[in-house]
């Protein structure tokens, strides 16, 4: 599951997606939003969702292209 916008090319809301094979198979709005302050600014084509461990892991927009860690969360039995 990522935070990305709605369209990658316009400045359109966030919503969460989740992907397989590059077709979006869920695509939900966001209820909850933790952005730094002065986020999402829609700055250089920054269309996904990153945290930001020097901002108290709030949000930033940033660009799609750029590779980050993921975060997953699993139930435990």
């Amino acid at each position: 599951m990522a935070g990305q916008r709605i369209d990658p090319q316009e400045e359109t809301e966030f919503v969460w997606k989740v992907s397989l094979s590059n077709i979006t198979i869920i695509q939900q709005s966001m209820d909850f939003r933790y952005f730094i302050v002065g986020q999402p600014d829609f700055g250089q084509s920054a269309s996904c969702l990153t945290m930001c461990p020097e901002e108290e892991y709030k949000w930033n927009d940033d660009r799609c292209s750029n590779n980050y860690c993921s975060i997953c969360e699993i139930q435990p039995y």
